[in-house]
Parts: C-alpha cells; sequence; structure tokens
C-alpha cells in the first residue's frame, strides 16, 4: 500500500467512525455515561467506537493506543503508533 493509500484508508476508518458515533448517540442507553476503574466517565458509544477504531486502524499495521484500551506494552522508542480518543461528549 502506497502513502497515499494508506491515508485514504485512514481517513475512511476515520469518517465511518463518525458515522458509526452519530448513529449510537441516537440511542440515549449509548450516550448514558458510566464510571472508569479511575472514576472518569465513559460511555457505551465511546467504547464500541474505541474498539472500531482500534480494530480497523490496527489492521494497517501500527500500534493503537485508545484511551479506552490500552495496548499490552507502550510503544518502542520511534515506534509508529495511532493515538486514539474517540469524542463521544462525556
Amino acid at each position: 500500500m502506497t502513502a497515499s493509500q494508506e491515508v485514504e484508508e485512514i481517513l475512511r476508518i476515520t469518517r465511518k467512525a463518525g458515522e458509526l458515533l452519530k448513529k449510537l448517540s441516537l440511542d440515549p442507553e449509548m450516550r448514558r455515561p458510566e464510571k472508569k476503574a479511575d472514576g472518569s466517565p465513559v460511555t457505551p458509544a465511546d467504547l464500541e467506537v474505541s474498539r472500531y477504531l482500534v480494530k480497523n486502524l490496527g489492521s494497517l499495521g501500527p500500534l493503537v493506543i485508545s484511551e479506552e484500551a490500552l495496548p499490552a506494552s507502550p510503544p518502542l522508542s520511534g515506534q509508529a503508533y495511532f493515538l486514539v480518543d474517540p469524542v463521544d461528549g462525556t
């Protein structure tokens, strides 16, 4: 995959994540905040979009670090990675 194709794929994935969040936001249950272990809020919509982004961006190769799904180990110095924080209103 060329760099240009990779950028287009990243844009496709992130746009689809936005569409998913928009759809999930119509359901009041998906917007209802819960408390994470650290006491900060998270919604089911946020978790669902995070799972989507981790899976789909991860298929491109780089490590994906999400606020809701931290990797087993941090990236190595100089290693490429995606940093994801879905915006859902919490």
